[in-house]
């Protein structure tokens, strides 16, 4: 075997280095297999198809309620006079509230304007439950108490500047879309191409919320805004709620149709409601409830749900 190894050396190298290959080649292809494959892709559920149904409206120990800023002080009246145990969240508007009840993140939404097309769908229910009074409302220092049409468009035009005592005019605006502004662009829609002119040239300050309103008209000698009637009587606000062309404000004037401003009330509710919700809108609707709140200038209360 010496011998022979000694005659061939170039046969034994090339035996030796065939061995190695053999021994080195399965391994090899195996991991490059094992590399290039991809993982399993997990096995779907044969549910996965199908989309869940839609998750029912919680049920919590007190009823929430959230919406427009226009009803709060109104609910806030109506919890103190009915035993109904409820959560009055703030102003998050009146389509803030539509979308929070919409993802059922409470039982009842707060509206103050008609609802939208959009927000109508076969699921929801809409109670008219009142109709309040929109006022232009001031300052007590300011000297008048009636307003004439000619005077609003002046007052938003920038063109009165001073009231008759030498205080400056201060007018306060909400945003765009707000119901108050609303109800007097139904009856006078020259006013609302004023109040647009004053947007864009961003004449006078812009108010978010009602109770900003409130505060800012309270705290502001010679300023004026548009307000709720309801909210100046419920509160007993200082603030003075003018008449328009020599009519105020009253239930008797609104209902004689001698007053023209005035926006609805209204609550959204899943159908059908729990019984918590049922026996709150009963009771809301209750022939005592209705006068006891008619003095604070709100209408049409007594529709049933």
């Amino acid at each position: 075997m010496v011998l022979l190894s000694k005659l061939f050396p170039q046969q034994r190298s090339r035996f030796f280095w065939w061995v190695f290959l053999l021994a080195i080649l399965p391994q090899t292809i195996f991991f490059s297999w094992l590399w290039k494959t991809p993982p399993a892709a997990p096995k779907q559920s044969k549910q996965a198809n199908h989309p869940r149904p839609p998750s029912p409206p919680p049920l919590h120990k007190n009823l929430h309620i959230a919406g427009s800023g226009s009803c709060l002080p109104l609910m806030r009246h109506l919890q103190r006079q009915i035993k109904s145990p409820f959560v009055l969240h703030p102003s998050i508007g009146s389509t803030g509230g539509m979308r929070a009840l919409r993802d059922h993140a409470i039982q009842l939404a707060l509206l103050s304007r008609p609802p939208k097309p959009r927000e109508k769908t076969p699921t929801l229910r809409f109670l008219h439950y009142a109709d309040v009074p929109v006022v232009f409302a001031v300052h007590p220092s300011v000297p008048i108490r009636d307003i004439s049409p000619q005077q609003m468009m002046e007052l938003y035009q920038g063109r009165m500047r001073r009231w008759s005592n030498g205080l400056p005019v201060v007018v306060f605006q909400r945003e765009q879309g707000d119901s108050g502004h609303q109800a007097i662009y139904e009856h006078y829609p020259l006013f609302q191409k004023v109040n647009e002119q004053a947007y864009q040239q961003q004449r006078w300050r812009v108010l978010y919320h009602d109770r900003e309103m409130q505060d800012m008209l309270n705290q502001t000698p010679g300023s004026i805004g548009i307000f709720d009637l309801g909210a100046i009587l419920l509160q007993r606000l200082s603030l003075r709620a003018l008449s328009f062309r020599g009519v105020p404000p009253t239930l008797a004037a609104y209902r004689a149709k001698r007053y023209p401003f005035s926006k609805p009330l209204l609550l959204a509710y899943h159908t059908p409601p729990h019984p918590p919700i049922l026996r709150l809108l009963q009771q809301i609707t209750q022939p005592d409830i209705t006068l006891s709140l008619q003095k604070y200038g709100y209408q049409r209360l007594g529709q049933k749900p």
